[in-house]
C-alpha cells in the first residue's frame, strides 16, 4: 500500500494500481485517519476502500479491502457505452418495472471498475437518478 502511494505521487500518469484520498480526519490524539478509494488506471474500483492511520505523515496501520488481478481481466478501460447511453439503459430498465410517466431528475453515471460474482473485473457505469413523485425514488 505505502509503495503504491509513493509511486503514485511521483507519476504524471494514472498507475494501474492507485489510491485516491476520499476523506481525512485528525483525531484528538493527533493521529490522522485517511480513507482511500482504490483505482485502476484512474478509474475508481467499486466497493474497495482502505483506511490508513498516519503518524508523522507515514502510514502506521492500514485496514480495508482492495481488489487484485484487475489488469489480467481487463484489456482496456474504454467503455462500450457512453455516459448518456448508460443512463438511458438504466432508465429503460427501470421503466419496465413502473407504470406511468414520472419526472426524472439528477441523472448521473460514473465510470468504474467492479468485480462480478466470480471476482472478474468489469468496466461499468454506476448510474443513479431521482424520480420526483408522491413516493420519491432514487433507484
Amino acid at each position: 500500500f505505502q509503495q503504491s502511494l509513493v509511486a503514485q505521487s511521483k507519476s504524471v500518469a494514472p498507475l494501474e494500481l492507485g489510491f485516491s484520498e476520499v476523506k481525512r480526519v485528525v483525531l484528538p490524539n493527533g493521529k490522522t485517519k485517511v480513507r482511500y478509494q482504490q483505482t485502476h488506471l484512474g478509474l475508481p474500483v467499486f466497493d474497495t476502500s482502505v483506511v490508513a492511520t498516519l503518524s508523522k505523515n507515514q502510514p502506521t496501520q492500514v485496514f480495508g479491502s482492495m481488489a487484485q488481478g484487475i489488469s489480467g481481466d481487463l484489456s482496456s478501460i474504454a467503455p462500450k457505452l457512453n455516459q448518456e447511453q448508460a443512463i438511458e439503459a438504466a432508465l429503460s430498465a427501470h421503466r419496465t418495472f413502473t407504470v406511468g410517466k414520472k419526472s426524472i431528475e439528477n441523472k448521473n453515471a460514473k465510470l468504474m471498475v467492479r468485480l462480478d460474482e466470480n471476482q472478474v473485473a468489469q468496466v461499468v457505469y454506476l448510474v443513479d437518478f431521482f424520480i420526483a413523485s408522491s413516493m420519491p425514488e432514487r433507484p
